[in-house]
């Protein structure tokens, strides 16, 4: 069988800074739960949390979309949102719920837990239930910072 091992590994040296994929990623580091892009700017990522739209009465409906009007209206640089959705994981319920069945005495009952159990498998493929996680990313650029202080400043 051949050996796998790269002939850098091998001999204890390190590998050339360009055979690394970092190079490739538009940001350096990840310092203070900042990202430091490669062109100084950065970046900080804030998970905002949803709410269900649909249960709210007409009133409280134009009172978040005005807001959220106005919110947007006042930033002066660009963001981005990003929606992340993954599919629900429920493994470690349907254990326990098994773990339950198995330890029930009373037959019915450990009956009904096993059809608990398919009705959630089923609702889950059927559905594709999924979570969804929300992010804003907010840049800061250093030097476009101090152009709109000088701007502000000239304009006085």
């Amino acid at each position: 069988m051949a050996d796998l091992v790269t002939p850098s590994v091998k001999s204890g040296k390190k590998p050339a800074k360009d055979a690394s994929t970092q190079r490739y990623l538009p940001f350096s580091e990840i310092r203070d739960n900042c990202i430091i892009m490669k062109d100084g700017s950065s970046r900080m990522v804030v998970q905002v949390f949803s709410l269900n739209f649909n249960l709210k009465s007409t009133e409280e409906q134009d009172a978040i979309l005005v807001s959220y009007q106005r919110f947007l209206n006042t930033l002066n640089f660009p963001i981005q949102i990003i929606v992340r959705s993954l599919k629900v994981d429920i493994e470690s319920y349907i254990n326990k719920l098994k773990m339950l069945a198995v330890n029930q005495s009373n037959s019915l009952l450990q009956e009904q837990t096993y059809r608990y159990i398919d009705f959630l498998l089923n609702l889950i493929d059927l559905a594709q239930i999924m979570r969804k996680d929300f992010y804003i990313v907010v840049p800061y650029d250093k030097e476009a910072d101090q152009s709109v202080k000088k701007q502000d400043f000239i304009g006085i």
